[in-house]
């Protein structure tokens, strides 16, 4: 294995870690180092910089081909969370409560195209939590939701793995997470300009004119170690003979955070219907307005050494690069952002089943601009005094 091969294998165990520990950023920059012990012995490391080049190409070729899906996903969550099939709670002191979790996706069948050339994959988010309203005249509503996921919350945060080969570790993962916290708020008002029928076989629930202001952000963060060992080819080219067998340990260390925040303001119009008296149909337009971002942020560090010492071919004698040299490092830092779509128009549908204290709601939505692979769906249960 040559000098400039040693360098690559260096770097590309450097962004496997990465790669484990976060999705992909746009910037990288990367310091690579190599070992005084095989430069004494006549190795070149002149294109290192386009190895690097080369290695760099896949993640930043991943960031922008998903730099504006990724954030919209999760953008199209923060407006979940509080799903309501009738048109009006009732006047105050009247109120509603209920818990919701819903899922998004944007773009989802971007992942069939998905290959080394065009890294496209879907985005998508999940949210949900309490929410809860009241009345506040005959025509008017407000409702509140609420989901907070602080470090408090304690788990088992550290993970292990060991992979052999022919009884032989030759990899190993210690991955420890350092934060996870979401914080999910909401608050929407509705305004009722068709008042409800009474209800009958078929009637009209009502028609509403609604305005919702969610924010939603969450900080994920950990640090961990790789380890791999494998055996490879080394050629010196000022020796004369074959390449040399040798066994590279390569190691790995460094940390990681993705977080994002979203704010979100959604004007709507839907419409509600009373189906034979205990079922609730609702259905209208919103058009959400997205500003914020998701950002990642990473720091890494590897270096690859010889096990063994490495001897002249021609003379076993001969120590050329004694055992636990420094072959080669890499330094690799990253730090960019995402934004999401600014503009989202979604079409929203709903069903709830209307029982005296206890309703369950279904509620789907779909993007205009791509309705068959851009939707949104949450699921609630809830009551209404």
């Amino acid at each position: 294995m040559k000098a400039t091969l040693i360098v690559r294998y260096c770097i590309s165990i450097v962004i496997i870690f990465l790669l484990h520990t976060m999705l992909h950023a746009t910037t990288f920059e990367m310091q690579i180092t190599p070992g005084d012990a095989l430069t004494a012995v006549g190795l070149d490391f002149y294109d290192y910089e386009a190895a690097s080049q080369r290695l760099t190409e896949y993640p930043n070729l991943f960031a922008r081909k998903n730099g504006e899906v990724i954030p919209t996903g999760l953008a199209m969550a923060n407006v979940l969370g509080y799903p309501n099939g009738r048109a009006m709670i009732g006047q105050f002191p009247h109120f509603e409560l209920g818990i919701a979790a819903g899922a998004s996706t944007y773009q989802l069948f971007r992942y069939r195209d998905f290959n080394i050339d065009n890294p496209e994959i879907p985005g998508g988010g999940v949210n949900g939590g309490i929410h809860f309203g009241t009345g506040i005249d005959n025509q008017m509503d407000i409702m509140f939701k609420i989901f907070v996921l602080g470090s408090f919350y304690v788990y088992d945060r550290e993970f292990d793995q060991s992979v052999t080969h022919d009884t032989t570790v030759d990899r190993e993962y210690n991955l420890k997470v350092t934060d996870n916290s979401i914080y999910s708020f909401g608050v929407k008002t509705r305004y009722n300009i068709l008042r409800p029928q009474p209800r009958s076989w078929f009637s009209l629930g009502g028609v509403n004119v609604n305005l919702a202001f969610d924010y939603m952000s969450a900080r994920f963060a950990a640090k961990g170690n790789y380890t791999t060992t494998k055996t490879v080819d080394l050629t010196i080219p000022l020796m004369m003979g074959d390449p040399i067998p040798t066994e590279m340990v390569a190691h790995v260390s460094g940390s990681t955070a993705i977080q994002w925040h979203f704010f979100s303001v959604t004007p709507e119009v839907i419409t509600y219907f009373n189906i034979l008296y205990a079922l609730n149909v609702y259905t209208g337009f919103a058009l959400s307005i997205n500003r914020g971002a998701i950002t990642f942020e990473s720091d890494a560090r590897g270096t690859i050494r010889n096990t063994a010492a490495i001897n002249d071919p021609s003379n076993s004698l001969i120590t050329l690069v004694p055992a636990n040299s420094t072959i080669a490092s890499a330094i690799l830092h990253t730090d960019t952002s995402m934004t999401p779509k600014v503009l989202l128009p979604r079409y929203i549908l709903g069903f709830e089943l209307d029982f005296a204290l206890v309703k369950l709601t279904l509620e789907a939505s779909a993007v205009l601009t791509s309705p068959t692979e851009s939707f949104t769906a949450q699921v609630g249960v809830r009551t209404e005094i």
